[in-house]
Formats: C-alpha cells, sequence, structure tokens
C-alpha cells in the first residue's frame, strides 16, 4: 500500500479508498504463498467484512464470516479508535467501548464476541 494513501492527512477519494479495499486480497495472497500460515488466507481476506454485510471485499455477513476475521476485526477495529491516525485523532477507550457496543450486530458479531473483548480490556486500560 503506497505511503500517500496509509499516510494521507484527509478523506480518501474513491480510486484510494478502491486500492485500500484490495489489501485483503493482497494479503490473502501473501499469506496463502507461506506453506505453514496459507490456512490463515480466508482469515486474513475475511478481516475486514461487517456483521451486517457492508464490510469488503466479498460483502460477507454474519456466520459466512470466519470466526476468527470476526475477533480480529473486533480487536483491530479498538486499537484504531484509540490510535492517533494522521486523518484524526484517537478517541478515549470509555468512547471505543460505547462505539463497539453500539455497532454489534452491525458491524461486529452480536454474540458475546463484543461483550469479551470488552471484559478482556476492562479496567486494564483508561482513558488518557
Amino acid at each position: 500500500m503506497p505511503d500517500f494513501v496509509l499516510h494521507k492527512a484527509g478523506s480518501l477519494d474513491e480510486s484510494e479508498k478502491e486500492l485500500m479495499q484490495e489489501c485483503p486480497t493482497i494479503c490473502e495472497r501473501i499469506v496463502a504463498s507461506i506453506g505453514e500460515f496459507a490456512h490463515l488466507a480466508p482469515v486474513i481476506r475475511a478481516g475486514h467484512e461487517r456483521w451486517g454485510g457492508k464490510g469488503y471485499p466479498e460483502g460477507l455477513s454474519g456466520e459466512h464470516i470466519p470466526l476468527a476475521s470476526r475477533v480480529v476485526f473486533a480487536c483491530d477495529s479498538l486499537h484504531a479508535m484509540t490510535s492517533d491516525r494522521p486523518y484524526r485523532k484517537a478517541i478515549g477507550v470509555r468512547a471505543a467501548r460505547e462505539e463497539l457496543q453500539r455497532n454489534s450486530g452491525k458491524q461486529f458479531d452480536p454474540s458475546s464476541m463484543v461483550r469479551a473483548l470488552l471484559d478482556v480490556v476492562g479496567d486494564t486500560q483508561t482513558d488518557a
């Protein structure tokens, strides 16, 4: 992924969004080519799918998304929200927790996945 896209301070334009949405497919091919990790390729490919079907690259929804992908997506989302990005400042852990809960069943697996993640985060991190 070109640095100019990864580190862009503003919103991505349509061609940059399309480029970013190629990332799971590219990463899948890389992982598939490494013998002992090849079994993880489908998990990598589905890492940006959303429970409600509005993710990419396939638009998978619900149980069609590999369980490991659902776990990684929730964890990655928490990390993304609580980390500074070139285009925005981090939000606090409390706000990130609320966002995860609000989107449980939309973006995130509505089972106990979000609850389990929030239990782990619990008191281990505080808002700065």
